[in-house]
């Protein structure tokens, strides 16, 4: 029998078994008569089957958020991305959020502008501290100031494509750390009766990307 009767008789026993896409990997497969088979797992490059990869193929992936893998990450502290996370939920308590629970109170923003409600959108983009602090921040990253919603803001960093890779890590912890330490700022302020400083939330924003560049 020829070489290409018989390989033609052991593809069609092949696809009595295989895929028609398994085929041609299986017929490149040489074989050797002096070693003995063993399985491999081709899901690992060391062709070794581990508990990790394993596990990695039959779990169940939740679509990739991108909101969600800028403010969840391993160097940055749990309490930074619980707080990220309810600012996108809008769910900080400024003077909108309270009043959205039927609770009437008196509301100014305690960052200086006089005559102004405290509202989300106010505290973290457009009073004059937050102007401060994100012009400081767009003019060092070299990117044109874009002015908006908190959320506008966030997103046209993160859609960036960053040029290497401090810029990539800045530009992932950089927004939480803007946001957390204005915040921070505010609370004094508002229950202490502490003035709001923009320099102050530069050198301590600054403070955290030195430290967490080293890490």
């Amino acid at each position: 029998m020829s070489s290409s009767r018989r390989r033609h008789g052991g593809m069609e026993n092949l696809l009595k078994v295989l895929h028609v896409n398994m085929i041609s990997y299986v017929l490149e497969v040489q074989i050797n008569e002096y070693r003995e088979d063993k399985p491999i797992w081709i899901h690992e490059n060391s062709r070794v089957c581990t508990c990790k990869s394993a596990w990695q193929i039959i779990r169940k992936k939740k679509v990739e958020i991108l909101t969600s893998k800028k403010i969840w990450h391993r160097k940055l502290l749990f309490k930074i991305s619980f707080f990220m996370v309810r600012l996108l939920q809008a769910r900080i308590q400024t003077d909108d959020a309270t009043k959205k629970v039927k609770i009437s109170i008196p509301s100014m923003c305690c960052c200086g502008t006089k005559h102004e409600e405290e509202t989300t959108t106010h505290l973290f983009s457009y009073n004059q501290i937050a102007r401060h602090v994100w012009s400081y921040f767009y003019r060092t990253c070299g990117i044109s100031p874009i002015t908006g919603h908190t959320r506008q803001i966030l997103m046209n960093w993160w859609l960036r494509k960053p040029s290497n890779g401090v810029q990539e890590i800045l530009f992932q912890f950089l927004l939480s750390l803007i946001c957390w330490e204005i915040w921070k700022d505010r609370c004094p302020a508002r229950f202490e009766g502490k003035h709001m400083s923009g320099w102050h939330v530069i050198q301590l924003v600054t403070n955290w990307c030195t430290l967490i560049l080293r890490v």
